[in-house]
This record gives C-alpha cells, sequence and structure tokens, in this order.
C-alpha cells in the first residue's frame, strides 16, 4: 500500500468511525484531546494531511477504536460458511 493509499485508508476509518458516533469534527476535535482543528481533522479524512502515532492513538480512543481496528485492511466474512473464510483459516 502506498503513503497516500495508507493516509486515505486511516482518514477513512476515522470518518466512519466518527459518522458512526453522529460527530461533528468539532465534536471529535473537543473529545479527542489531540488539539486538532476541525479543518486539520478533515484533511486527515481526506488522506490529505499526516498525523502522529500519539494523534491517531488519542482519535482512536475518543471513537472507541483500537490502533489494530483503524489499521487493519482485511475484512473477514460474517458468514460461518466455511467456503466464505481464507483458507489459512479454514485449515486450523
Amino acid at each position: 500500500m502506498s503513503r497516500e493509499n495508507l493516509y486515505l485508508f486511516i482518514g477513512g476509518r476515522i470518518r466512519s468511525a466518527r459518522k458512526e458516533k453522529g460527530w461533528a469534527l468539532e465534536d471529535l476535535s473537543s473529545h479527542s484531546g489531540t488539539g486538532l482543528s476541525r479543518s486539520a481533522l478533515s484533511k486527515i479524512e481526506q488522506g490529505k494531511q499526516q498525523l502522529y502515532v500519539h494523534q491517531l492513538l488519542q482519535l482512536g480512543q475518543a471513537l472507541g477504536l483500537d490502533i489494530k481496528k483503524l489499521l487493519t485492511q482485511v475484512e473477514y466474512p460474517t458468514s460461518s460458511s466455511e467456503d466464505e473464510l481464507p483458507s489459512f483459516i479454514r485449515n486450523i
């Protein structure tokens, strides 16, 4: 994954979690304690601004997400059908 795609991916995860909570950017700014403005958060969600690890942790904490959930790209199926599971899981 390229650096640009990584920022887009993380920003998208942050945006999705924020919207699930029904928060505006201002709400995330005040709940996260990052000191990031609404404008900066908007740029992060669009993948246009980098953020520090401690800011990512604070945003995740405010949104109720751990760092793994913010960074993990793999989505596993919710179905119990073995055919839909990745082979390394089926073979366990």
